[in-house]
């Protein structure tokens, strides 16, 4: 009897030790994608925009920036750096703050 209760005290904290890091999908941060995040308001539009991770990778000509899934300019004498854009068209009497 005394084994069967140190086996499941065992067998307890081990699940214990195996989940106390696991998180549930509504407690996960949200995934950053570098989309605009663009809510109506009562007066106009809320813009949330984040950028995913910015990745910097060193070369022989110096350090290379990178964000997944944003372009990267290609103009000469222009630094090479992530660029995305989005256009949302405004209304002629629009007063954008």
């Amino acid at each position: 009897m005394q084994k069967a209760i140190t086996r499941i005290s065992i067998l307890f904290f081990l699940a214990l030790a195996l989940f106390s890091g696991y998180k549930r999908p509504a407690d996960a941060a949200p995934v950053v994608t570098g989309d605009p995040v663009i809510t109506p308001q009562p007066g106009g539009l809320h813009i949330i925009w984040q950028t995913p991770e910015v990745t910097l990778t060193e070369t022989a000509v110096g350090l290379q920036v990178t964000i997944p899934d944003f372009e990267q300019v290609q103009e000469t004498g222009l630094p090479q750096l992530p660029q995305r854009s989005v256009l949302i068209a405004l209304p002629p009497d629009a007063a954008p703050t």
